[in-house]
């Protein structure tokens, strides 16, 4: 004999367990922006080169810093031609406009050239991180472009004058701040992921499982430089 059991119409279903709520993700947050807004930007140097420029001359000055982010002419070059090496072109400029990057031999023996190319027209592209100390500032290099003929395109970047080395460490380690990270954009938990390697210097970095890399940077947010 067969026996067949049934649910009731209007009883209870079993109830069945609900998925775990994704984790919010946090929104885009950048410190630098409040102190930025309570700048002035423009120096008398910097005004007399926007004009000396003419009226196609572009000087943008970043807010934070108080230095260009963009120097160039939208109709032409910033230099002649010179057979000078790309990298003496740039520095030479920019050492000579002292009142417009705000940089003194400090902050120029400071950067350390971190990239080096020529595209399909000949033009070298160059950048160069800021450092103190063999540690990197974040977010602020120094970038230009020369022609193939030695005529400097522009110079980019709004690097911060007078970078010294703050006395202060770090609260987190490498694999800590990694771990914050993930956690603050919804992706993963408060725990130091595994070190798969380490590289050597000032601003020594590792690599983390996951595909995941912390370094050691200075940071300036607008009133001081800290490391993070």
């Amino acid at each position: 004999m067969l026996f067949a059991a049934g649910v009731p119409a209007g009883a209870a279903s079993p109830a069945q367990p609900r998925p775990e709520p994704e984790p919010a993700e946090r929104p885009f947050l950048d410190v630098r922006e409040d102190a930025a807004a309570r700048e002035a930007p423009g120096t008398s140097a910097q005004n007399s080169l926007r004009r000396s420029l003419g009226m196609h001359g572009v000087v943008d000055v970043d807010p934070l810093t108080g230095t260009p982010r963009v120097v160039a002419r939208l109709d032409g070059f910033l230099t002649g031609p010179s057979d000078r090496d790309a990298v003496d072109v740039v520095l030479e400029y920019v050492g000579a406009n002292p009142g417009v990057f705000k940089l003194d031999e400090d902050d120029l023996a400071g950067l350390r050239l971190v990239r080096d190319y020529a595209d399909l027209h000949g033009v070298r592209h160059l950048v160069w991180a800021q450092t103190a100390g063999g540690i990197p500032l974040f977010d602020h290099d120094l970038k230009a472009s020369v022609t193939a003929d030695g005529q400097l395109v522009n110079v980019l970047g709004a690097p911060l004058p007078g970078l010294d080395l703050p006395p202060a460490s770090t609260s987190l380690g490498g694999g800590g701040a990694v771990a914050a990270a993930l956690h603050d954009v919804g992706r993963g938990i408060p725990a130091p992921p595994r070190a798969i390697s380490t590289s050597r210097g000032a601003s020594r970095s590792t690599r983390f499982a996951g595909g995941h890399r912390a370094g050691l940077v200075l940071f300036y947010d607008g009133r001081g430089v800290r490391l993070a």
